[in-house]
This record gives structure tokens, sequence and C-alpha cells, in this order.
């Protein structure tokens, strides 16, 4: 068992007053704890037992086919399994899928994410230039994306405008060999 597992939660301060009782002496102790503190309190809660892969997934929100994935593609290193349990994974593996489901959210694939935790520890520099290549080519999609929309809008209103229903106009678009 790593000493490092946890996870984030929210919990309301009179749950963790009940707790530390043994740790706040005097009255002043619990004034100056309570001063600052409005519900609820978000703060790292320590496991006594090992993040196993399908707790990992759950603190991660992601399935456990996914971290698999991540692993077959070295995206995540898959720890060693012990003769007598299962693999246990430390809070560094919650870091990396977090920083993975970021970079996708930015726009980045599985393998751009690997080039990018390949710079880790480069010149800002070299990572500012990835990321500005991925700015360029977003914005080229993007004007792809609206020229494709016109072309479809176009045959939409073509479609619209015919009063045959014999031929489909967008078919007949498609099939032209003009």
């Amino acid at each position: 068992m790593s000493p490092n597992n946890h996870f984030w939660c929210q919990i309301e301060p009179a749950v963790i007053q009940d707790n530390l009782q043994g740790y706040l002496q005097t009255a002043d102790d619990w004034k100056n704890w309570g001063q600052n503190i409005k519900p609820p309190v978000n703060f790292w809660l320590y496991e006594m037992s090992p993040l196993n892969i399908g707790k990992l997934a759950k603190h991660t929100e992601v399935t456990i086919e996914t971290i698999r994935h991540y692993q077959r593609i070295g995206l995540l290193t898959e720890p060693e399994k012990p003769q007598d349990g299962y693999r246990c994974y430390s809070d560094d593996a919650i870091t990396r899928i977090r920083f993975i489901k970021r970079a996708q959210q930015a726009g980045f694939t599985l393998k751009e994410i690997a080039t990018l935790l390949a710079l880790d520890g480069a010149h800002c520099a070299d990572v500012r230039q990835f990321a500005e290549q991925k700015y360029q080519q977003i914005d080229q999609q993007i004007k792809d994306l609206t020229t494709l929309r016109q072309v479809l809008g176009t045959l939409v209103n073509d479609c619209q405008q015919t009063t045959s229903s014999a031929r489909c106009a967008i078919l007949d678009a498609f099939s032209d060999d003009a």
C-alpha cells in the first residue's frame, strides 16, 4: 500500500470537526480552525486501501478499458502485479490521466498527447511551438468545415427548390460525374 494514495472530495466542516477532536486541544485551536472554513470544504482524502484499476477509473472518471488502452499505447505505465494481489496505482496515475483528458479537451489526439508528455521538462518554447502548430491545424479544420457547411447548405436549399419528387437533388449532386 502506498501512503500517497488519495482522492479529492468535499465534506462539511462539522464532519471534519467531529474527526479532529483529538488534534485540536484548546478553545483557541477550535476558534482558529473554523475562522476561514466555508462549506463545503475541498480537500485530499487519503485512502487506507490500495488504488486498484477500478478505483483509478472511478477517481478519474474514465473506464477501466480506457486505462488499459492508455497502457497499451504507452501513455500510462502499468504497475507491476504482485504475486498475491492486484496492481496498485499511485496518485501519479491520477495526475497523468487527468493531463490526458485535459489535453484531449484542448483538441490534442492521443498521439499528440504522447508527444506533449515526451516534451515534459523541455523548454517552454518547444511546447509552445507544438501548441501553435495544433492551433493552426484547428484553425484550418474550422475553415474546411465552414466550406463543407456552405456546400451542404447549398445542396439542401437546391433540394427544397426542386418540385420533382422523382429524383433527389442531393443524391444527383453526389452521383454527377461532372
